[in-house]
């Protein structure tokens, strides 16, 4: 399974994608996974256990930082759009 998101940076209104920021994954405390997000604001981390929980994303950009906890079904997880603040 895997997980993914996308990353943006609100300005005068407008969504911009946030290219750079660094995706830090931890399942219980302990890291599981880097990303850094492309140029369109994407990333993935990939090679999680199905049905896997107690997860916990942060991400941290030049616009600020957003965070996350979630856990994993049957199926890899789109986490949706996650605005820097």
């Amino acid at each position: 399974c895997f997980v993914s998101g996308s990353v943006v940076a609100v300005k005068n209104g407008v969504e911009d994608c946030v290219s750079g920021a660094e995706v830090t994954l931890k399942q219980d405390g302990r890291e599981v996974g880097r990303a850094t997000t492309d140029a369109f604001g994407e990333w993935k981390i990939d090679r999680l256990d199905p049905g896997s929980r107690g997860y916990h994303v942060e991400v941290t950009g030049p616009a600020g930082r957003f965070s996350r906890q979630f856990d994993l079904g049957a199926e890899s997880l789109y986490l949706g759009v996650m605005p820097l603040a």
